[in-house]
C-alpha cells in the first residue's frame, strides 16, 4: 500500500466494485420477482443442458466426469 501511486484510483476501483456488486445483486432479485423470467431461465437451462448432453460436447464432458470419477475412487 505504501508504494502505491495510485491509492486515490485503487480506492474508487474498490467503491465501484463494491456498488456493481450491490446493483448486480438487486438486479437478480427484481429479476426473479418477475412472474414469467424465472420460469423462463429455467427452461433455457434445462435445454442447453440437454442439447449439451446429446451432442459431440456431452461426450467429452462426460469423459471428463468418467476421469474425475476414477481420481477421486482411486480407481
Amino acid at each position: 500500500w505504501d508504494n502505491s501511486e495510485d491509492r486515490l484510483g485503487i480506492i474508487g476501483l474498490g467503491f465501484a466494485a463494491v456498488v456493481a456488486l450491490w446493483a448486480s445483486a438487486n438486479l437478480i432479485t427484481a429479476i426473479d420477482k418477475l412472474p414469467i423470467i424465472p420460469n423462463a431461465m429455467e427452461f433455457v437451462g434445462i435445454l442447453f443442458s440437454t442439447i449439451s448432453i446429446f451432442t459431440a460436447y456431452g461426450e467429452e464432458l462426460f469423459q471428463i466426469i468418467d476421469k474425475s470419477l476414477s481420481n477421486v475412487f482411486g480407481q
